[in-house]
């Protein structure tokens, strides 16, 4: 390997080519593409117009599996983004030593119905509890309160 004055290297040519090639998977194949189908979709091209164009071009997947993969792309993108969210929070605790015991995530999404995944369950468990009788002994009769 050559190196530059600024201690680059160079006559990588093989490894500079992949950066253009389409990966050989076809996971990897719709991430790079990714960002340009998120822009064609944005700009108002049906997905399945999208699916179509590329399994023309020699991307042979099923619509339902193109369907699969772009949501499976896009979660990850969103959970990347939100670890560089907690990563920046991170290196702005004192100390800057990244001690992850001191720190306090930071979340992108603010807080909300999603914030406690048992919410829901608690909800309907409380509503339960107010659908039905339950007989508390302590509780004096109607019959005594009345005279």
């Amino acid at each position: 390997m050559k190196q530059d004055r600024d201690g680059r290297i160079q006559d990588l040519r093989a490894f500079a080519a992949l950066k253009v090639a389409l990966p050989a998977t076809k996971i990897g194949a719709m991430v790079a593409l990714f960002p340009e189908i998120r822009r064609l979709q944005r700009q108002g091209h049906k997905t399945r117009a999208i699916w179509e164009s590329l399994r023309k071009d020699g991307i042979d997947v099923s619509y339902d599996l193109f369907r699969v993969y772009l949501g499976r792309i896009r979660r990850r993108l969103e959970r990347d983004d939100a670890r560089l969210v907690v990563g920046t929070a991170l290196d702005q605790v004192p100390g800057n030593g990244r001690d992850h015991a001191l720190a306090e995530p930071t979340r992108s999404v603010p807080d909300g119905p999603q914030a406690d995944p048992f919410a829901a369950i608690r909800q309907g468990r409380g509503k339960k509890a107010k659908e039905r009788f339950d007989y508390d002994p302590l509780t004096p009769l109607k019959e005594d309160l009345l005279r």
